[in-house]
């Protein structure tokens, strides 16, 4: 059981991290959109969509659109609850374990 706790834990650490950085570049790429609050009059056309997070990662240039982010944060956000869920079985089954114990001590 000890092994199933390190693994939600390590999973809830994963999903924190992951969700942090795709929120973060989603922040920036939507930052960088309104910055210059620059409106057409036939609106953006779904232009937001297309926009890119431009990151500097060794040297070179990496860019991460958008809607990409928005699905890592996604991922992130079900891994999390996948990890939350491995604690909720983990600790239903030391009751029921802890309950066995009892009632044949008992």
């Amino acid at each position: 059981m000890v092994d199933a706790l390190s693994i939600a834990t390590n999973g809830l650490i994963s999903a924190r991290t992951q969700a942090a950085d795709a929120a973060t570049g989603i922040v920036k790429s939507l930052s960088s959109s309104s910055g210059g609050h620059r409106k057409s009059e036939h609106g953006d056309n779904g232009a937001s969509a297309q926009k890119e997070d431009v990151q500097h990662r060794g040297g070179a240039k990496v860019t991460t659109p958008l809607v990409q982010q928005i699905a890592q944060l996604k991922s992130a956000e079900i891994q999390f609850h996948a990890s939350a869920e491995v604690f909720k079985r983990i600790s239903e089954t030391q009751d029921q374990l802890l309950g066995t114990l009892f009632d044949d001590q008992g």
